[in-house]
């Protein structure tokens, strides 16, 4: 298979596209994303592959969010970042390979249920522990 350049990623992305993202994607996580796909696909890496690892790397920060010492909690908050690079990389690389299906649109969908589940249920632990029992009915 060819070299894919970082430019045909870049092109890949359909315009419309940028208009359904936030701010923040479209500042930070888009622009990374590119050259992050870029990396996989020089690699062999497939568009799944990278969607199962952001998976688990939410898994991991949610392990490292609710574990109680503070840097243990910004490792979790970095691996939840890492995972928003990944959401935007897989589907480049589907993109620009042509291998978008419906098998990959459900993985991308679990990835993310699995991102927004570990992230809320991770900051929920924490408030928790932080209020030290301040919540009614919970001790």
């Amino acid at each position: 298979m060819a070299r894919i350049r970082l430019k045909e990623i870049v092109d890949s992305l359909p315009p419309g596209r940028i208009r359904t993202d936030s701010p923040l994607t479209i500042v930070l996580f888009r622009p990374l994303s590119f050259m992050v796909a870029w990396l996989f696909l020089a690699m062999g890496w497939s568009a799944n592959a990278v969607t199962y690892l952001s998976a688990a790397l939410c898994l991991a920060g949610f392990a490292f969010l609710v574990s109680g010492p503070l840097w243990a909690a910004w490792v979790g908050l970095g691996l939840f970042f890492i995972f928003d690079i990944l959401d935007c990389t897989d589907g480049n690389m589907a993109r620009v390979r042509k291998t978008a299906s419906p098998w990959g649109e459900w993985v991308d969908a679990f990835g993310g249920y699995t991102a927004y589940t570990t992230i809320l249920l991770g900051a929920g632990v924490v408030a928790q522990a932080q209020s030290a029992g301040a919540l009614p009915g919970i001790q």
